[in-house]
């Protein structure tokens, strides 16, 4: 997940290219610091737990990104 590792230098790239970030996560903790940094990128993101591998979650997470951010890509 990009709470950390590679996961987390594509997010950071990501954001700096311009995009708002959706930090899914195992860990709340890697997850939010790495929300914060990006929005000390002036984009917006937010962090969310969740195992992409459970469906359950995996829907959480979709509804979540929506109701933030309205649109997903």
């Amino acid at each position: 997940g990009p709470g950390q590792g590679i996961g987390r230098g594509i997010a950071l790239q990501l954001a700096k290219d311009g995009f708002n970030i959706v930090v899914a996560d195992l860990n709340e903790k890697t997850a939010a610091t790495t929300a914060a940094e990006i929005k000390n990128l002036n984009v917006d993101s937010i962090p969310v737990v969740a195992d992409v591998s459970d469906e359950e979650a995996f829907q959480h997470l979709i509804a979540t990104a929506k109701d933030h951010f309205e649109t997903i890509d």
